[in-house]
């Protein structure tokens, strides 16, 4: 009950059960008397297990299709009915399907169903796909770059600038109204005892003290942000913990921190990432496991677009302007003089 939001509930509560405190699956008569119904991939199975018969939806439309292992699309599709109409809605350019095994993702099982419908002869015809090319969550400045790199330039803003300019004049910003900042560590990434992950001190100390800074920032003697309104993004487990103990030390609850699968799909107003890597000879490494930002560009176009309002970089530049990607953006950086750090010219 806890983990509903506030704003679903009112459409979850006749599913609650108070007494063994679960949610119980809706019968057929609740069912039929709604004609729209959402839930999860997995969770839709419990449809077909209460005998609901094929064709009973008009039309399924899956949403996230592109992060979603084809297997899990299929949950779903088994509702499906000839006259079933059929909608997969996702970007292929952000973080793919999480596969584990090194010969499942070989054999494809990291390629999504709508990635692999997208690259068939059908789908590559006029007229047999939508190609969305607004962004409405995002401040203009923080979308040009990702439109660039992943989107071949045609990614453009539709934002409300009232509702995105929210942080354009805080002081920590080296050109004022534009809302993006990297800001170059030349820290050390370490391993625990307690763990093979990677952290970086250096970088998690600076990025606590960005948001502390941000969230002491006042505006009419209102705070500008709140807690929640800011997330922390990174691609090591270990990096997660140290930033929610520096958080937490400094009395600082509520900031959503975590990998970029923990805020796919996702906004916030403002958004830090932080690398961790900081030793090149560590960079192979990443690249054969998977491992990081630095050399999976979905993800690290994932973790670029989360942002509303506020985008904020803490890296190694020596070492992340080893790959295409990672260049392209701290050059980018440098001649918008959004760039602080180390000099690197």
């Amino acid at each position: 009950m806890g983990t509903v939001p506030r704003a679903a509930w009112p459409f979850c509560e006749k599913l609650y059960d108070n007494v063994h405190q679960i949610f119980k699956a809706p019968t057929d008569e609740q069912l039929h008397t709604h004609t729209v119904v959402v839930c999860t991939y997995d969770h839709s199975a419990v449809f077909w297990g209460t005998g609901l018969a094929r064709g009973h939806f008009s039309h399924i439309l899956l949403d996230e299709a592109a992060n979603a292992l084809e297997p899990r699309a299929m949950i779903p599709l088994q509702l499906a009915a000839p006259e079933t109409a059929i909608v997969l809605a996702g970007d292929d350019r952000q973080i793919a399907p999480q596969v584990q095994s090194p010969s499942a993702s070989h054999h494809g099982l990291k390629r999504s169903m709508l990635l692999r419908l997208c690259s068939s002869d059908f789908f590559a015809q006029p007229g047999t796909h939508v190609e969305l090319s607004v962004n409405y969550r995002s401040h203009p400045a923080l979308l040009q770059l990702p439109s660039d790199l992943f989107y071949d330039g045609m990614l453009t803003s539709g934002a409300d600038l009232k509702k995105v300019d929210a942080f354009c004049k805080w002081p920590r910003l080296p050109v004022k109204d534009l809302p993006l900042l990297f800001v170059g560590v030349e820290g050390r990434d370490e391993q625990s005892a307690e763990s093979a992950s990677f952290m970086n001190k250096k970088e998690a100390m600076m990025v606590v003290d960005l948001v502390q800074k941000l969230l002491l920032e006042l505006k009419g003697g209102q705070a500008t942000a709140q807690p929640g309104d800011i997330a922390v993004v990174t691609a090591y487990y270990r990096q997660t913990i140290l930033v929610r103990q520096y958080l937490q030390q400094r009395g600082i609850n509520g900031v959503d921190v975590g990998g970029v699968e923990n805020i796919q799909g996702r906004e916030k107003k403002a958004v830090f990432v932080t690398c961790v890597r900081a030793r090149r000879q560590l960079m192979a490494y990443d690249q054969k496991f998977g491992l990081g930002f630095l050399f999976d560009e979905k993800r690290l176009n994932t973790a670029l677009t989360r942002a509303t309002s506020l985008l904020v970089l803490v890296a190694d530049p020596y070492v992340v302007a080893e790959e295409p990607h990672w260049r392209k953006l701290l050059q980018w950086c440098v001649q918008l003089k959004c760039y602080q750090g180390p000099d690197i010219n």
